[in-house]
């Protein structure tokens, strides 16, 4: 593909990303973007992790600084994340970027678009705040701070539409991590695991206190299910930043439990497994990618749970769910969440094959629907939808800044 513009001045990318999870998507960005820009060179500043320093980011702080959740956690720390804001503002401000690219975050990155409302740069906003489940305030802010939001969600649109909210639907990342499409066979044969070994996938979360909440309610499921299926195989996918809690958590199991860290082939795994129990999250959707039958399942602080009810406006918890908008994913939560309520939905979809395919049908639509149209890659439709009016050739028949 031709250069944006003719000429060598480099592009000048500011990208705020405040979460792991962000950093691994702007990453994706940096790159495709330096693909349709090619040969002009990107120069990359701004807030980031491992996956954008590799890149080449000049970066202002790390994202560590900002990856905070929760009250107890920004408070104690209320006056260095206003010193980031201050620094970071200053920072754009300096570098006047050709544009400016927020990545989720929104407690931080509002606030920041906010200092910098007057400042006359592209501003795009990537992952929407979930203001369809709660603070809805934060959707009639965004026309007033943003050009354009790109939204992962396929009914994001129709939600922020009645705000007047520019924005596109741009795919969910989920979709573009497999290299190739999911094939449990091959886990299995890589892992000398039969085909006639039923495999019961377990994921109690990425975070401390939800490993500590779900671990004991797993082990007695899976000592339940072992009862009627003594050839059970159990696999804990797990992320490093909790595996030492995961082994530990695990090494008195009556039923012997894989751990794995191995992300590169989660994909082949959940195709291997015939159930998986998951914890509420984006996991969800990459057990839909690799079609493994779910029951979803949370438990948090009674606390925490209260102040949920009276916040949150959806109706499901599980993303799959609220995609399709009704329960393809059982969801057993908080005062449901025990161990002989999973166990059961679990024993149905090992056991009924028509149970299990019909969660199949559901999640291969879900996925599907996570597709931006044109025929792009999420990534790809990212960059010509934040570039917008910066973009002089769209492409496959769109008008530049149309919705994708």
């Amino acid at each position: 593909m031709s250069a944006l513009v003719p000429d060598e001045k480099p592009f000048c990318l500011f990208v705020v990303a405040g979460e792991p999870s962000g950093d691994q998507l702007a990453g994706r960005f940096v790159q495709t973007l330096r693909r349709l820009l090619a040969p002009r060179p990107v120069e990359v500043h701004g807030v980031g992790g491992p996956r954008l320093a590799a890149l080449g980011q000049r970066t202002l702080l790390p994202l560590e600084d900002l990856a905070l959740m929760g009250f107890a956690e920004v408070l104690p720390k209320i006056l260095a994340i206003r010193r980031h804001l201050r620094d970071v503002e200053a920072a754009v401000r300096r570098l006047q970027p050709d544009l400016l690219l927020t990545v989720d975050a929104p407690g931080f990155n509002l606030r920041l678009l906010e200092r910098l409302r007057d400042l006359p740069v592209r501003k795009v906003h990537y992952v929407a705040p979930q203001a369809w489940a709660w603070k809805e305030g934060r959707a009639r802010k965004l026309p007033g701070l943003v050009d354009h939001v790109l939204y992962i969600l396929p009914f994001e649109p129709a939600f922020f539409d009645r705000f007047g909210v520019s924005g596109s639907f741009v795919g969910h990342p989920v979709v573009e991590e497999p290299a190739e499409a999911p094939d449990g066979g091959r886990w299995r044969a890589a892992n000398a695991v039969p085909a006639t070994r039923r495999l019961l996938c377990l994921l109690p979360g990425s975070r401390r206190s939800e490993v500590s909440r779900h671990l004991p309610i797993l082990r007695e499921v899976a000592a339940d299910l072992a009862v009627d299926h003594a050839d059970l195989g159990v696999v804990l996918p797990t992320v490093p930043s909790v595996e030492a809690l995961v082994r530990e958590g695990v090494a008195d199991w009556p039923v012997a439990a894989h751990v794995t860290t191995d992300r590169e082939n989660r994909f082949d795994l959940f195709a291997a497994c015939d159930v998986a129990i998951a914890a509420s999250g984006t996991v969800t959707l990459e057990l839909a990618l690799g079609s493994c039958p779910t029951v979803v399942i949370y438990q948090t602080s009674a606390v925490s749970a209260w102040i949920a009810r009276r916040l949150v406006k959806v109706r499901y918890a599980a993303l799959v769910n609220l995609i399709a908008g009704r329960e393809v994913l059982p969801e057993l939560l908080q005062e449901a969440c025990t161990a002989p309520a999973i166990a059961r939905e679990v024993s149905l979809l090992m056991e009924d094959p028509d149970e299990a395919q019909a969660q199949r049908r559901a999640m291969g639509a879900v996925v599907r629907s996570l597709m931006p149209p044109g025929g792009w890659l999420p990534s790809e439709a990212a960059v010509r939808a934040a570039l917008g009016p910066m973009l002089p050739d769209p492409g496959h028949g769109a008008e530049a800044g149309d919705t994708i």
